[in-house]
């Protein structure tokens, strides 16, 4: 009950963030790149994701969330998620992770710490100068507090409350 109501307050002020056609065809053509050995078993369904992008290291570019949410990438653990460059290249693979993301304000070695949830737990996972862990079940639990929960600059990725994200086929 209580992720129903944070999702709901704090998503009122951070509407999914609308990506450039540009940014979009970036994004499509590093995963393509970086599913190539996929792709041929995938069917058509299994190739959309959703898109959120956000700049989490301050250098004015966005970084991009890639979440694919069918049967090739997710399982009883959760889901796959693939966090790119603003070039279209993998920094992190997220596995085994629920919705949302939630970016906190925060910050490790310059970039944003993020909370992912696995199997109900909420996980704070901080950036190590490269990447981002991609196991979020290895990740220390987190609670937000009551002064985080209100926080405007926290982002929820993938929350979906209000206006539900489109599905990009690649």
């Amino acid at each position: 009950m209580r992720w129903v109501f944070l999702l709901w307050a704090l998503s009122l002020g951070s509407p999914a963030w609308a990506q450039s056609g540009a940014e979009v065809a970036v994004v499509k053509k590093g995963v393509q790149q970086i599913l190539k050995a996929d792709l041929p078993v995938m069917s058509p369904d299994q190739r959309r994701f959703k898109l959120e992008s956000i700049d989490l290291n301050g250098d004015g570019k966005r970084e991009h969330f890639v979440f694919f949410q069918n049967s090739y990438f997710c399982g009883s653990g959760g889901c796959t998620y693939l966090l790119l460059d603003p070039q279209g290249r993998l920094i992190t693979r997220f596995t085994v992770a629920d919705i949302p993301v939630i970016v906190l304000t925060s910050k490790t070695k310059g970039w944003r710490d993020l909370l992912l949830n696995h199997k109900g737990q909420t996980h704070k996972l901080r950036f190590d100068g490269k990447r981002y862990p991609g196991n979020p079940s290895t990740a220390p639990a987190y609670a937000l507090g009551m002064n985080e929960e209100e926080d405007p600059d926290i982002r929820y990725l993938f929350s979906e409350v209000g206006a539900p994200l489109k599905l990009i086929a690649f």
